[in-house]
């Protein structure tokens, strides 16, 4: 798209470019806040998925260091998202 704006481009052509381009910003700040809400509820399941596995298999090593991942993850990502809504 901005490549074909040439060096002398019509206001048309500049009013399609600043609405396609509003557009994906829109579609992108989207994006952005369905992974801030959305990731932490997902980490959180996967916990909690692997706390309740049948069998006691929740109690296996290798089951509880992959929990223990999600639950780091969740636990940074939580850090991190309150760090940049204070900045904000």
């Amino acid at each position: 798209m901005l490549i074909s704006l040439g060096s002398n481009p019509s206001q048309g052509t500049l009013l399609r470019a600043s609405q396609f381009l509003a557009g994906t910003l829109h579609f992108l700040f989207r994006m952005e806040l369905t992974c801030l809400e959305e990731l932490p509820v997902r980490l959180a399941h996967r916990v909690k998925d692997l706390e309740h596995l049948p069998d006691k298999l929740h109690e296996m090593q290798s089951i509880q260091k992959v929990k223990n991942w999600y639950a780091q993850s969740f636990e940074v990502y939580s850090l991190q998202c309150s760090s940049v809504i204070v900045r904000n």
